[in-house]
């Protein structure tokens, strides 16, 4: 058996001795296919083939700024407390536009936390691609916000997802059908604030399980759905929550017949509340008061489906972050929400704040300045749409982060994302938003093999939780600086 073993490694040993013969004299291997067509196959040099393993970019800047940021994030992160004499000069990733008449990009945001928190629930809208999604970055911001200025619950929920999230555990039967503005697009543009709308299908009752007995059936409506047609027609979600919460919401739209909806505790046939969703509306936010708030839910819908925009779940002030990601989504999709209904939905909402993070998926595919222009003009009309449908809307652009792909067998960042970073955040001061500098934040150039060889995120971007408890701390601390400058700005600091 030993002598077997020993044979082996002497092969493997002699085979590689006689490649890299082979590779120090640099042959040159043709081979001929059909049609008379030659492929010639070249060896790598001897001299690289020696330093190819050793050789890696690196950026000692990135290195000090891990090690300084995993120092911080072993101390208490719930909060950030930031002093408020700092100058806006002494945070160099965040860039304003010119003021228009004195009044800052985010402003309307900041008279919201002041005026409105204190006895309503002021929403910020976390936009963004596979980065966020799945809540993240999104619930380590909401938990940051929620200290500071008071709030409950995990926000926006959706009805159907390819994500788990960090923040609850959802199923869903198998009959929802879930529309994007990145797939399964809707010809009239009737998308949830999220970029997302859903429905349930027709399907048989032993897909359904658990279903409560309402024992108060006939008082909800004299349209009873299960005395139609759509009797058969029924659906389930299961949700459970991390966190406490006291209000619980519906978003749907388009109810051409009644729809029953009934929660209750999971695994248990006690209703702890009802509704009925029937306005034809294109949008509607219909709330259900449970007689206990239950971590663990199951909602049951009955009767033809109207177009569902989301679920949430709330306290009744302070602030919500609600997460809004779809995988492999570069933002320019977001077009295709209607505008009436943006509108709506927005203010309906009470969102006052979009943070707004793509450009990651454009970053394999930029070549050139056609591209980069492509890119400008895509974000210029977001900026504009957005703006547009909502005058008191702030905006906070997050740039691009760095990505590593390998070039001649190494590990580097790739060339074209300071270009896109330039004409993303020109694109963002131009339409009067904020921009975050995630890019320089991070180290710049090759700043991701530091990210990564720390563990606070994979090469091709992605932050590990850690790495995303650690990009929250930032982006809230930039935001709670600026407000306490516009809080001395305006006499409001009592």
């Amino acid at each position: 058996m030993k002598l077997k073993q020993l044979e082996t490694v002497l092969i493997l040993f002699f085979s590689g001795l006689l490649l890299a013969l082979y590779s120090y004299y640099r042959p040159e291997i043709s081979m001929s296919f059909l049609k008379g067509e030659t492929v010639n196959f070249d060896f790598i040099p001897f001299d690289k083939l020696l330093t190819l393993s050793l050789k890696s970019n690196h950026n000692s800047k990135a290195d000090s700024l891990t090690d300084k940021l995993l120092a911080q994030s072993l101390t208490d992160t719930a909060t950030v407390k930031v002093e408020a004499s700092k100058k806006e000069q002494e945070m160099p990733f965040l860039s304003l536009p010119s003021s228009n008449g004195g009044v800052g990009p985010l402003d309307n945001f900041f008279s919201a936390l002041k005026l409105d928190a204190p006895k309503k629930v002021v929403r910020i809208a976390h936009y963004g691609d596979s980065q966020i999604e799945g809540d993240r970055i999104s619930s380590n911001l909401r938990a940051k916000f929620i200290h500071e200025f008071g709030g409950e619950g995990v926000g926006f929920i959706p009805f159907e997802d390819v994500a788990e999230c960090v923040s609850y555990t959802r199923t869903s039967s198998k009959n929802w059908k879930r529309f994007t503005v990145f797939h399964d697009k809707l010809k009239k543009g009737n998308f949830g604030l999220s970029g997302m709308s859903f429905i349930y299908l027709k399907h048989g009752k032993d897909e359904i399980s658990e279903e409560p007995i309402d024992e108060d059936d006939k008082s909800i409506t004299e349209n009873d759905p299960e005395k139609t047609e759509n009797i058969e027609t029924s659906t389930m979600i299961n949700i459970t929550l991390r966190s406490p919460y006291s209000r619980l919401a519906i978003q749907y739209g388009n109810a051409e017949s009644p729809c029953k909806v009934i929660v209750c505790k999971r695994g248990k046939k006690e209703v702890l509340g009802k509704a009925v969703l029937q306005s034809n509306e294109d949008y509607n936010e219909q709330e259900i008061p449970l007689s206990s708030n239950e971590r663990q839910l199951c909602f049951t819908f009955k009767g033809k489906s109207p177009v569902f925009y989301g679920i949430t779940i709330d306290g009744d002030k302070g602030v919500q972050v609600d997460n809004y990601g779809i995988r492999g989504h570069s933002g320019n999709g977001l077009m295709k929400i209607n505008n009436l209904l943006l509108s709506k939905e927005i203010e309906q909402s009470n969102t006052r704040l979009l943070l707004l993070q793509f450009g990651a998926n454009t970053i394999p595919y930029v070549k050139d300045g056609k591209t980069l222009n492509y890119i400008a003009q895509e974000f210029a009309k977001l900026f504009k749409k957005f703006k547009e449908a909502n005058r008191n809307i702030s905006i906070l652009v997050i740039g691009v982060g760095d990505m590593a792909t390998r070039i001649d067998g190494e590990y580097t960042s790739y060339p074209m994302i300071p270009q896109i970073r330039d004409v993303l955040k020109k694109s963002a001061l131009d339409a009067g938003c904020a921009y975050f500098d995630l890019y320089e934040y991070m180290g710049g150039k090759d700043a991701i093999l530091s990210w990564s060889k720390k563990g606070l995120a994979s090469k091709d971007g992605h932050f590990s939780p850690q790495g995303q408890e650690i990009v929250a701390d930032e982006i809230f601390k930039v935001l709670l600086n600026n407000y306490d400058l516009f809080k001395k700005k305006y006499h409001l600091n009592s």
